[in-house]
C-alpha cells in the first residue's frame, strides 16, 4: 500500500528559493508536528475521527502537512489560510477536530481547536508511535472543487487513490530522478498534488516558485527545469519569452480542461514533448492523456480549435457518451467510472452522499475511431444561436492566432446577443482590432464587446464561468 508518509523513504529533492530539502529533513519536522498534534488532543480530549483542517501560506508547508495527515491516519483537509470561510461554510463546526498551522497564520480560533506548530520539539520526546492515533486504515483527504462554474463542493479521497493515480502518472510521462519539475500550482488542489506526488514517487527534483513571466526564464536556467505543467492561458506568454532567450524544455505538460490549438502549437516550438490532460477533482486528477512530438500531431487531433485530451490513462478506467435530448448539437455528455476517483460527494457532517461510481464531468465530448476522445464544451456553458453550437473556442483561437493573447470569455445577454468580455486594461488598439475580426470573420453573429474591470479567476488560475442565465 503505497502512502504519503511512505515516501519520504524516497530519494527526492525539493528546492523553494535558496533552500533545500530532502525526506530526512521533512522526516524530522514530521516526527515534530506528530508530537505537537499528540500533546494538544491528549490535553484537549480533541475527537480525533473529525476532520483536521491544515491551514497552509504555501506549497512547501502544504507538502509538510500531507505527510503529518498521512502519518496520523486522519481525516484531512488542506486549504491556504484565504480560505477558512469556505471551509467553514462546506463544514459544520462539530465536524471540525482542530486547525493546525504555523505560527505566522493569523485566524481567529478557539484554543481548544488551535494547534499552533513550532519549528522543532526536542528529538527525546517526540512521540514516534502513530498506530492508534485514529481507528483509519490511511489517512482519508478532503478537497473543494475550483468552483469554476458554481458554488464548491466538498469530496472524499482515500489517500491511496490519490498516490495510485500519481503512479500512473508518473510511468505514462516516464519521469525519472533527473527529472527537475516545477510546480506552480497550488498542491492544495489536484493538478499541484499530482505534479508533487509523482515527482516524490520517481525521485526526481521539484521546485515551488510563484509563476511570473518576467522571471521564469531565469527560474528554468537556474534548476535546469526540464518538466513544466502549464494552463493554456500561459502558453502563448510563455512561448515568445522562450523564443527569443531560445530555451528549450524537454516536456510542458497541459494542466487545463481545453488546450487551443494555437496555444499548443505555439509552445511545441519550445519542447520536445507536449502533452495534453484531462482530468477533475473528482477523477484523481487525470483520466486522459495525449502525447505530441510535432505541430502536425497536434493539428490532426484537434477539433473545433480544440486540442484532443486524447486516450484513457489505463484501461481500467470506463467511459460513457450519452446522448442527451436537452442538447441539440449531436455532442454527448461524458461519464466516467476510474479505481482513482474520489469516494463521492460529502455534505456538511462529511457524510458520504450516494455515488454509483459514475461520475458526470459536466463536458461534452466526441470519441473517434481510434478510441481518441475530444473535448467540445463545458455542459453548462453551452449555448446555441439559432439552433446551433456557438464555437467560442474557434473565435478564441483566432484572436489568438492573428492578434495575440487576451483574456477574454463569453456570454449570452436576454437580447440574444453574445458578449465578449475583455479586461479594461486591454488597450483601445486592440479592442479596435478584435471588433474588426468579429466583423470580417463572424458576421454571422451579433456581437456586443464589453470591458470589464477585471476577469474573475479561480486559486488555480482559471477563469470563472460567470452565467448570464441564457441559454
Amino acid at each position: 500500500m503505497l502512502t504519503i508518509v511512505s515516501l519520504l523513504q524516497n530519494n527526492w529533492r525539493v528546492k523553494v528559493k535558496n533552500e533545500s530539502y530532502n525526506g530526512a529533513d521533512f522526516t524530522a519536522m514530521v516526527q515534530s508536528g506528530i508530537t505537537q498534534i499528540f500533546i494538544h488532543s491528549a490535553h484537549y480530549k480533541t475527537n480525533r475521527e473529525a476532520l483536521f483542517v491544515f491551514l497552509i501560506r504555501n506549497n512547501l508547508e502544504g507538502m509538510l502537512y500531507y505527510f503529518l495527515a498521512s502519518a496520523l491516519k486522519l481525516k484531512a483537509m488542506i486549504v491556504n489560510i484565504r480560505d477558512i470561510t469556505t471551509v467553514q461554510m462546506l463544514v459544520k463546526e462539530d465536524n471540525i477536530a482542530a486547525y493546525v498551522m504555523n505560527p505566522a497564520c493569523q485566524a481567529r480560533i478557539p484554543i481548544n481547536k488551535k494547534i499552533v506548530l513550532t519549528s522543532h520539539c526536542s528529538g527525546s520526546n517526540y512521540i514516534r508511535s502513530t498506530y492508534d492515533f485514529t481507528p483509519f486504515p490511511y489517512a482519508y483527504f478532503y478537497f473543494m472543487t475550483s468552483g469554476t462554474t458554481g458554488k464548491p463542493k466538498l469530496m472524499q479521497y482515500k489517500e491511496i487513490r490519490l498516490t495510485e493515480n500519481a503512479e500512473k502518472v508518473r510511468c505514462y510521462l516516464k519521469i525519472t530522478s533527473d527529472n527537475n519539475t516545477l510546480c506552480i500550482f497550488p498542491v492544495q488542489y489536484m493538478y499541484g498534488l499530482s505534479t508533487m506526488l509523482s515527482t516524490l514517487i520517481s525521485e526526481g527534483g521539484l521546485i515551488f516558485e510563484h509563476y511570473r513571466l518576467s522571471s521564469i526564464n531565469e527560474i528554468i536556467h537556474f534548476y535546469s527545469i526540464n518538466t513544466l505543467p502549464l494552463i493554456g492561458d500561459l502558453m502563448l506568454p510563455l512561448s515568445k519569452v522562450l523564443t527569443e532567450s531560445r530555451t528549450r524544455l524537454a516536456t510542458v505538460l497541459n494542466a487545463s480542461d481545453c488546450l487551443l490549438t494555437f496555444q499548443a502549437t505555439q509552445i511545441m516550438n519550445c519542447c520536445d514533448v507536449l502533452w495534453n490532460n484531462f482530468g477533475q477533482t473528482e477523477s484523481g486528477p487525470r483520466l486522459f492523456c495525449h502525447k505530441f512530438e510535432t505541430t502536425s500531431d497536434i493539428e490532426k487531433r484537434s477539433r473545433n480549435s480544440v486540442v484532443a485530451p486524447g486516450f484513457v490513462i489505463s484501461d481500467e478506467i470506463q467511459i460513457q457518451l450519452k446522448k442527451n435530448t436537452d442538447f441539440t448539437t449531436g455532442f454527448s455528455q461524458m461519464y466516467y467510472q476510474t479505481p482513482y476517483s474520489a469516494d463521492g460527494y460529502v455534505d456538511s457532517n462529511l457524510t458520504l452522499l450516494y455515488n454509483d461510481g459514475w461520475f458526470n464531468s459536466g463536458d461534452l465530448f466526441e470519441k473517434d475511431s481510434d478510441d481518441c476522445y475530444y473535448w467540445i464544451s463545458r455542459t453548462v456553458n453551452e449555448f446555441k444561436i439559432n439552433g446551433k453550437f456557438f464555437p467560442e473556442k474557434e473565435i478564441s483561437n483566432q484572436i489568438m492566432q492573428e492578434l495575440g493573447y487576451v483574456r477574454h470569455y463569453f456570454s449570452k445577454n436576454s437580447e440574444g446577443f453574445i458578449e465578449i468580455n475583455i479586461e479594461s486594461t486591454v488597450e483601445k488598439e486592440m479592442v479596435s482590432n478584435i471588433k474588426n475580426l468579429l466583423l470580417q470573420s463572424w458576421h454571422r453573429y451579433d456581437f456586443i464587446v464589453n470591458t470589464i474591470p477585471f476577469i474573475p479567476t479561480t486559486n488555480t488560475g482559471k477563469i470563472k464561468f460567470i452565467s448570464s442565465g441564457v441559454k
